[in-house]
């Protein structure tokens, strides 16, 4: 099992509703901030499939995909499609649906809901066990006020678009030390969209893309119209997601901290802090 301290990890929950008015990612694209490194990141993003809608998560694990809990449904079965090349673009369209029955939910910790989950799959993501993984790594202090790249499948439900992944460049100002919030000041800015919750939020720092947050929430369906987006720092949760990367859903059942049954409604974890 994969293990990381915190002065290695660092993530910020990123979900729900938003991602809008960002550009299709064309294979060639290099995403962002001068660096030239991240395209083997776009095949680690993921779009679940929720109900009837959907969400993003990204894999961080040969069976693990991280996510924002409110996308783990406890009431039927889902499934993720891996991100592949269709045509100049990123999209999910001639991806297998891949079965996942097992996830957990980080619950609330600091009195503050989380909003953050992990999704099993029932079979290897990748059969190349060597497959490039997320940097998940702290970035440097970034201030109250910084940059990010938001990848997803967010959807505006009024245009019914196809869903490729798409990019949204945003600034982001810290709230406290479990969350951070983007307004949005025109309705032209980047936002983001229905489809976006659990997609991850992009830093890069010291040469390297690292997942900072994944998207919790958004104020509407309509991407043109939405004011805002809030982000759940993954920084207060890099244990609990070290110590449970790559385990085998079958691990966790009638154990003294999380039960959860395959298939089954999933259970809160409690807090570990």
């Amino acid at each position: 099992m994969l293990s990381y301290s915190k002065e290695k990890l660092l993530f910020l929950l990123l979900a729900s509703y938003l991602t809008a008015t960002h550009s299709q990612i064309e294979v060639s694209d290099r995403i962002g901030y001068g660096s030239n490194a991240v395209e083997e990141n776009l095949s680690n993003i993921v779009r679940i499939t929720v109900g009837q809608g959907s969400c993003s998560g990204t894999i961080i694990g040969t069976r693990t995909v991280l996510t924002a809990a409110h996308c783990i449904d406890e009431n039927s079965k889902q499934y993720v499609q891996h991100s592949t090349r269709d045509g100049p673009y990123w999209s999910t369209a001639k991806a297998d649906k891949i079965p996942a029955s097992c996830g957990i939910k980080r619950g609330v910790v600091g009195g503050v809901d989380s909003d953050l989950g992990l999704l099993y799959t029932d079979i290897d993501l990748y059969k190349d066990s060597a497959y490039s993984k997320p940097f998940l790594r702290s970035p440097r202090s970034l201030g109250a006020n910084y940059n990010f790249k938001t990848l997803g499948y967010g959807i505006d439900q009024n245009q019914r678009l196809p869903a490729y992944l798409q990019e949204a460049n945003q600034t982001t100002t810290l709230v406290d030390q479990y969350n951070t919030r983007t307004t949005f000041p025109t309705t032209n800015s980047p936002k983001v969209c229905p489809g976006d919750s659990g997609s991850a939020n992009w830093v890069f720092d010291g040469g390297e893309w690292k997942i900072i947050s994944i998207t919790s929430s958004g104020d509407g369906r309509d991407c043109a119209k939405a004011r805002f987006s809030n982000h759940k720092l993954l920084a207060p949760h890099i244990s609990w997601i070290g110590q449970n990367i790559d385990k085998s859903p079958c691990e966790f059942f009638n154990t003294k901290d999380v039960k959860i049954t395959c298939g089954l409604p999933y259970a809160n974890s409690p807090s570990l802090e």
